[in-house]
């Protein structure tokens, strides 16, 4: 009996999933965007996806602050985001030039989601850090 799987050597502090909701229909000649429910945690432990060699000093936890959604066809369409730009903030939807609040049921069950993004748990502190004058370029 084959087996085949996935082993990674590391997860970065933050970590963004690309999900393939798309597939080929070979009767239309075309490619087909995947509507179906996709259900994905507000945390997830990598831990057991980890290699026997990686290091596991310290926790492999992460919690979702992020979920870029498509809407549309497989060809055209629009994206917005879904983001938790604070630890223990709210949640907002950022479509285009309009933001407004939901509710963490309404992020998870957004059907066509994208891409999600992942924080490590004990990153959280480092990579939501207040931004502050001095580091924005002079440029912007």
């Amino acid at each position: 009996d084959a087996k085949k799987g996935v082993i990674f050597e590391s997860f970065p502090p933050v970590l963004r999933i690309q999900l393939n909701r798309f597939e080929y229909d070979m009767q239309k000649n075309t490619s087909v965007k995947i509507n179906d429910r996709f259900e994905y945690p507000m945390e997830t432990d990598l831990q057991s996806y980890l290699s026997s060699d990686s290091d596991k000093s310290k926790p492999h936890n992460y919690l979702l602050h992020g979920v870029i959604v498509h809407c549309g066809n497989s060809h055209e369409g629009n994206y917005y985001a879904l983001l938790k730009p604070e630890k223990s903030g709210k949640w907002f939807k950022f479509d285009d030039v309009k933001v407004t609040p939901v509710t963490d049921k309404e992020v998870l069950e957004e059907k066509s989601a994208y891409i999600l993004v992942y924080i490590r748990e004990s990153d959280i502190d480092f990579v939501l850090s207040p931004v502050i004058a001095k580091d924005i370029p002079n440029h912007i």
